[in-house]
């Protein structure tokens, strides 16, 4: 699959989401699922314990092409944390 159809993909899931009403709570909810589904990428992988988060945001660039800044990445992690833990 190529960069443009993978995006394609990608903003197609952010928007049938949003539009849905569901799993959003503020714009940062709508990418965790991307980012749940990078994670999971990373742990079928092998990869249980990461050294940085930028290994996430490789992972996740590669899965969908969108570019992650690193404090938004981090936003959204504590989002799914904080999201676990209620």
């Amino acid at each position: 699959m190529d960069k443009s159809t993978k995006k394609a993909i990608a903003y197609s899931l952010l928007a049938h989401i949003r539009n849905s009403g569901t799993l959003t709570r503020g714009p940062l909810e709508l990418f965790v699922p991307i980012v749940k589904k990078g994670m999971y990428h990373l742990n079928s992988n092998g990869l249980y314990k990461g050294e940085s988060i930028s290994e996430i945001k490789v992972v996740l660039e590669q899965l969908f092409g969108i570019d992650f800044p690193i404090p938004v990445l981090n936003n959204i992690l504590k989002i799914m944390i904080i999201r676990k833990h209620t």
